[in-house]
């Protein structure tokens, strides 16, 4: 009978040798490659973060440079004693100015009770015996002073003008009436002054009261 060989059955084969000197030389040739291309990714990145790093420290010197300057043009720091000094000089300018501004406010009044106002109240109210020769104005206190021919014609006018709003309430109270001098034979004259929010003065004999 006769028997088969087959050429193929893998004891008949020539037995692979892995560890041969061309599998060797193509392992160390592509460990070889592979160990170039990181050497060369590696310089590349060394050289870019070497070039980061330059310009980061130059710029931290510019940063710093120009902080010196910034600090160098500002002034010295000043000593609390100082602080007092300045302090003391602004709170004294400030009491100077509020005085300033006091002394010029003096003789003010509210809207509605200006020197105006008096002034023309006493055209509208004068009675026509009487005529002003000064009148006063300092501080709300209202001072007048004048003649008449008739003294009785000045109680009724001075009690409409202490009614007036503008008089707040303090009436004319301190009147001072005399006769006059120079007056004439056919017309009797008397001067007066009164003022505001004062007491009653006494006239004089003869006096109207």
């Amino acid at each position: 009978m006769p028997q088969q060989i087959n050429l193929y059955s893998p004891i008949l084969l020539t037995p692979k040798r892995y560890f041969s000197a061309l599998a060797m030389s193509q392992a160390l040739a592509a460990f070889t490659a592979a160990l170039l291309a990181l050497s060369g990714w590696s310089a590349y990145r060394t050289a870019t973060l070497r070039h980061d790093l330059q310009a980061t420290t130059q710029a931290q010197e510019g940063e710093h440079q120009r902080l010196k300057s910034a600090l160098a043009q500002q002034p010295a720091a000043t000593s609390p004693a100082a602080l007092e000094q300045e302090l003391a000089a602004e709170v004294r300018l400030l009491a100077e100015r509020q005085k300033m501004l006091a002394e010029l406010s003096r003789g003010l009044v509210t809207a509605g009770r200006s020197h105006s106002a008096w002034l023309r109240l006493l055209a509208q109210t004068v009675p026509a015996p009487v005529w002003l020769t000064e009148v006063t104005l300092s501080d709300g206190r209202v001072e007048l002073a004048g003649a008449t021919l008739q003294p009785d014609a000045l109680r009724p006018w001075l009690e409409r003008l202490g009614a007036h709003p503008l008089a707040a309430g303090r009436g004319f109270n301190a009147l001072k009436v005399e006769r006059s001098e120079a007056g004439g034979a056919n017309a009797e004259t008397w001067v007066f002054q009164v003022a505001s929010g004062g007491g009653v003065a006494v006239p004089p004999a003869g006096a109207p009261r």
